[in-house]
Parts: structure tokens; C-alpha cells; sequence
């Protein structure tokens, strides 16, 4: 799949500008609610640990953009990476959770629930 091409686990091999393309290339679609979720999923959760500030940004901005318009599935990709994600990635997939999922993320986040 040309979007796995563009996102290899050595990030170095693309450099950051090409890893952040890769994540972003659905954006649009995912921001309408289309879009394939789980390719995106595929490509970001791998990145999570990522110390790049460009890449944590821009999973967070596509999880943030998606969870306006289906906020489970942001949710469905957070809660088992709840105590992984960066700072920037959680902020921006969080804010505009609704209140009860964002706190069973931080819930989960702080270690005071299992993740599914």
C-alpha cells in the first residue's frame, strides 16, 4: 500500500516531512467523517512514541478533527495507548471528546482502569 511506503518504522528513512504527509493524506476525508480510519490507525499507532513534535502534532490533529464527528473511534484508538501517547498527541485527540469519554481516558491514562 503506497501509504505504508511513505510511513516505515525507520522514520529517519522519509524524515519527519514525509511521515507527517502520510498521516495527513486522509484528512480531509476522515475530517467529513469518511476516510479510512483504520489505515490511519495502521500508519499513527507504531508513530505514537515518536519524539518528533511535527509527527506527535499531527496524529493529535487528525485524531482531534475526527473525534468531531466520530468521537468513538478517537476514543477506540486512545484508550489502549492512553499512557503512550505524548503530551501533544493527547491534548489535541481530547479536546473535543465528549466530557465522560475524556474522563475515562484520563482514568485510564492515570492507571485507575484497564484498557480494552
Amino acid at each position: 500500500m503506497l501509504i505504508d511506503h511513505a510511513a516505515p518504522a525507520d522514520v529517519s528513512y522519509t524524515g519527519e516531512a514525509g511521515v507527517c504527509v502520510a498521516l495527513l493524506c486522509q484528512l480531509r476525508s476522515l475530517r467529513r467523517g469518511a476516510g479510512d480510519f483504520a489505515l490511519f490507525a495502521h500508519v499513527a499507532a507504531p508513530m505514537l512514541p515518536e519524539k518528533e513534535f511535527f509527527i506527535r502534532k499531527a496524529i493529535g490533529w487528525v485524531l482531534r478533527e475526527v473525534s468531531k464527528k466520530r468521537p468513538t473511534l478517537v476514543r477506540d484508538f486512545v484508550l489502549p495507548h492512553a499512557k503512550t501517547a505524548s503530551g501533544i498527541t493527547w491534548r489535541e485527540a481530547t479536546k473535543y471528546l465528549p466530557a465522560a469519554m475524556q474522563r475515562e481516558l484520563e482514568k485510564a491514562r492515570l492507571g485507575r482502569i484497564g484498557t480494552r
